[in-house]
């Protein structure tokens, strides 16, 4: 593919031609369809009867939508509008044959097979003679001996079948022109960037502001990881250093809980030993002795009358008398 700006300055030299800028066909304003292969401008009803002939017969291009390569331009730019009339005029091939006959005739073939020629710079076909020009290349009839229906419409089975071709053929153009426009953008901005960097490396001023900044962007990584690096050494030590005071403190707290419990254990096991201390010792000896000395006295209190005693007489003088 070729960059948009030439393609652009081909086309203005096509249309420097005033043929060029009507239909081949229908004679209707025309610039934006082409038949790259027949070497003329079409416009967009025409283009769509074009699709159905077939690629071989002719071959429809978007002038603004597709991209171009030199021998497709070659094609229009040694063709024309005019050349191809001029043809049908000397084959006296008549104005009103359809379209998807007069393409098909022996002429309109040997015009694509010289123009193809002359583009790749071959030698040019051997021309046939006048009646000859007039046959259909698929069936050998001649389009001024055609019955008159042929061309004024098409038969309705021939008429889908047309249109089917018509729309695979365009789908198939549409495709094939998105494909192709994407990759010339693609490789063109890919080319440009290339370009604009070769320019660039030319210039010592650019490699050294280049190299300069490359400079500049390690020593700053260098610093940054410094000072990450010190940061982090900082931090580690004040961690260090609080998690030391932590353990510190935590062990002298431990020390005295444990000096404590020690005491009260040893408290304890004294007083369960000697029920306390000597004071207390005493104590208790005072105290278990008088229990002792109350437990003997109790014995020597008066006991109740025996139940098998016999009962006083009331008649006895009493004891006191």
């Amino acid at each position: 593919m070729i960059p948009q700006q030439v393609s652009d300055e081909a086309f203005q030299k096509v249309f420097e031609n005033p043929d060029n800028r009507i239909c081949f066909d229908c004679a209707a304003p025309a610039d934006e369809w082409t038949s790259v292969n027949n070497g003329i401008i079409i416009c967009a009803n025409c283009a769509a009867i074009h699709r159905s002939l077939g690629v071989s017969v002719s071959y429809v291009r978007s002038i603004k939508a597709d991209a171009w390569t030199e021998r497709q331009l070659l094609f229009l730019l040694n063709g024309g509008n005019t050349k191809f009339r001029l043809l049908f005029e000397g084959y006296n091939i008549p104005k009103d044959t359809p379209v998807k006959d007069k393409y098909r005739t022996k002429a309109a073939q040997y015009y694509r097979e010289r123009l193809k020629a002359t583009v790749e710079g071959l030698a040019e076909p051997e021309s046939p003679a006048l009646d000859a020009g007039l046959e259909l290349i698929d069936s050998g009839r001649k389009v001024n001996e055609l019955p008159a229906q042929t061309g004024t419409a098409l038969p309705q089975e021939e008429e889908k079948k047309g249109d089917l071709r018509s729309t695979f053929s365009n789908g198939l153009q549409s495709v094939s022109g998105f494909m192709s426009r994407s990759w010339y953008r693609a490789s063109s901005g890919a080319k440009e960037a290339a370009n604009k960097m070769s320019e660039k490396w030319k210039d010592v001023k650019w490699r050294e502001d280049l190299k300069k900044f490359g400079e500049k962007v390690s020593t700053t990584a260098k610093q940054t990881t410094s000072a990450i690096i010190e940061k982090s050494e900082k931090f580690g030590t004040a961690v260090a250093e609080r998690t030391t005071k932590f353990s510190n403190e935590a062990a002298v707290i431990v020390g005295k809980g444990i000096e404590k419990t020690e005491k009260s254990l040893e408290a304890a096991g004294n007083y369960l030993k000697g029920k306390g201390s000597p004071k207390r010792q005493l104590e208790y000896s005072v105290e278990y002795k008088m229990e002792q000395s109350v437990s003997e006295i109790e014995p020597l209190k008066e006991e109740p009358p025996h139940q098998n005693a016999p009962p006083e007489d009331p008649n006895a003088p009493s004891k006191t008398q």
